[in-house]
Formats: structure tokens, C-alpha cells, sequence
């Protein structure tokens, strides 16, 4: 009995290195928030929008991608 749980245990925190080895890279493979990472997910949300194959959008980078575009108030006017 008491090997089973060692072994569970072990096997436990085998996955558990290995999941929080990767809990910084999502499908883009680069750091959150770098240029690197903005400009993939900019990519990925311009191939959603024309209903290209994209990899399946993430909450932060579809938050990113519209933090990133300018709001309508802060482009410039144009004078008719």
C-alpha cells in the first residue's frame, strides 16, 4: 500500500514539473506580452477574422490584440 502511493506520488509531480515547465508559453511559444508574442497572436486574429485555419485564440491574446488596436477617439480627425 504504502508503495502505491509513493509511486503515485512520484508520478504525481512528474506531471506537475512538466506542466509548470510550460505554464509560461502558450501556442505561440514566446513569453506573454513580448513583441514577438503580440505579433503572433495579431497574426492568429487576423486569420480568424477572415475564417482562415488559426490556431485556437487564447482570452489573454485576443485581449492583447484589442488593447494593441487604437480606439476610434484617438486617431486623428479629419477636417472635411
Amino acid at each position: 500500500m504504502r508503495r502505491q502511493a509513493i509511486l503515485a506520488d512520484s508520478r504525481l509531480e512528474r506531471r506537475l514539473r512538466r506542466l509548470e515547465g510550460n505554464r509560461d508559453l502558450d501556442p505561440s511559444g514566446f513569453p506573454p506580452h513580448c513583441p514577438e508574442w503580440l505579433a503572433f497572436w495579431q497574426r492568429q486574429f487576423h486569420l480568424y477574422v477572415n475564417g482562415e485555419e488559426h490556431v485556437t485564440l487564447t482570452l489573454e491574446g485576443a485581449c492583447a490584440v484589442m488593447q494593441a488596436i487604437p480606439d476610434d477617439d484617438e486617431a486623428p480627425m479629419q477636417l472635411s
